[in-house]
């Protein structure tokens, strides 16, 4: 029996027992853990029983939830501003069912959508505190470090890339090196602000992590890593609510994240790397791609309302430019969560959309403010973490559809609990 599977064993057995004693945040942590082990897809999954891994541990967390009513009502749903735009999106993608291109398609996924909210809002009850959030980052930071342990352990395989590692929303490459994106400013933050123990499990899990974004080769994750980790160094160098040399500090990660990527990087990823400014040849650099998203307008201009889940990849062949499409190739993809989002459910809905990202910016802001006037520097630079996180998820997705892949939704959900805890039980 393959080691993996004594490692998900454990995971799975502590996962449904210790929701019990210590809680149903912990149910959550499981559900991390099982969406990155995405354990029916995996070569090793004949080596455990055929079981719903991601719906049993729902299950327990719903059902710890209700035996431990009383002790989850510190947060409000309708205190958070991302709940009545969630609520508008789940109202819209149901509305476009009667209308959508692809009708069956589109009602399946409107149902892993509302299933994904009723999750999040299950969830946001039991992260109820620092300590609760911390640990589900800590779950978020060890699923992305199995990501890149399959990563290390497979190799590149196809075409220069790691294929087959990927998770169940998000099959491909691309989508498992957008999904580990969020954990590079994680990984500074904890690096810097962690205890040893935290410090010696960042070190071993980043280089993994690292190694993975390498290995994957995806430019768009590249891009977001880059954003995101460069936000968090530069208000951590400009910020005047700061601590002893921590300017001095910045040039060291910076140092250290270099040698980490002098050490790691290949020729395969250098050469990928160096095509994002080749624009002559659109196609080398992914930047054709823009010509799929002003497709998205001509689509708009005959369905306002939007086209549904998968709609416009069946109506691809009659708004995409006919030598877009490669030899032998029958649908496009928009590849860009925006363009995604409009395509789907139409101005409208892009606007909730739009509304749900800018308020989550907003409470991270306000988050921040309240860190400084408790003069608290860990929870102004966690809150700085998070916020770094989501710019480099929305980065990456901007090149890719990520407009139901459940890490967006997460960084929305660990936002939003940080926020409650540190503005709103305050005011309460």
């Amino acid at each position: 029996m393959p080691k993996i599977v004594l490692f998900v064993i454990l995971i799975f057995l502590a996962g449904v027992t210790l929701p019990f004693i210590y809680g149903a945040h912990w149910a959550f942590y499981l559900y991390e853990m099982v969406y990155f082990l995405n354990p029916e897809n995996r070569w090793w999954a004949a080596y455990i029983p055929l079981l719903p891994y991601s719906k049993i541990s729902v299950i327990i967390l719903i059902l710890v939830f209700i035996i431990k009513y009383k002790d989850y009502q510190k947060n409000k749903l309708v205190d958070i501003p991302q709940f009545k735009w969630m609520l508008l999106l789940i109202a819209t993608f149901f509305i476009t069912y009667f209308y959508a291109s692809v009708p069956e398609r589109h009602w399946y996924f409107f149902i892993l959508y509302l299933k994904l909210v009723i999750i999040l809002g299950f969830s946001y009850k039991v992260l109820d505190s620092q300590k609760k959030i911390e640990w589900a980052l800590f779950a978020y930071i060890l699923g992305c470090f199995y990501i890149g342990f399959e990563a290390y352990s497979v190799g590149r395989n196809i075409g220069g890339r790691v294929e087959g590692i990927g998770l169940s929303d998000s099959p491909d490459s691309n989508g498992a090196a957008a999904a580990i994106t969020p954990a590079f400013p994680l990984l500074v933050f904890y690096f810097w602000q962690g205890s040893k123990k935290v410090k010696l499990f960042i070190a071993i899990t980043g280089v993994f992590i690292v190694n993975a974004l390498i290995l994957i080769n995806s430019r768009g994750a590249f891009l977001g890593v880059v954003a995101g980790v460069m936000y968090f160094l530069w208000v951590m160098f400009t910020s005047s609510f700061k601590v002893k040399y921590q300017r001095s500090l910045v040039f060291v990660f910076i140092i250290l994240g270099l040698s980490v990527l002098v050490t790691l990087v290949d020729e395969g990823f250098i050469e990928r790397m160096s095509t994002l400014t080749d624009i002559q040849d659109e196609e080398k650099s992914g930047s054709h791609r823009y010509r799929m998203w002003l497709a998205t307008f001509d689509l708009l201009r005959d369905h306002p309302f939007g086209v549904g889940a998968l709609g416009y990849e069946h109506l691809s062949p009659i708004y995409v430019e006919a030598h877009l499409f490669a030899p032998g190739q029958l649908h496009k993809s928009v590849h860009s969560i925006w363009f995604q989002a409009l395509s789907e459910l139409g101005w409208h809905g892009l606007f909730f959309f739009i509304m749900l990202i800018l308020s989550t910016l907003k409470i991270a802001k306000l988050t921040k403010i309240r860190c400084i006037e408790n003069n608290n520097i860990y929870q102004y630079y966690l809150a700085h973490a998070l916020l770094s996180s989501f710019v480099s998820i929305l980065v990456t997705a901007s090149f890719l559809n990520q407009f139901r892949v459940q890490s967006i939704y997460w960084l929305i959900l660990f936002i939003s609990c940080l926020y409650t805890v540190i503005v709103l039980h305050e005011k309460k």
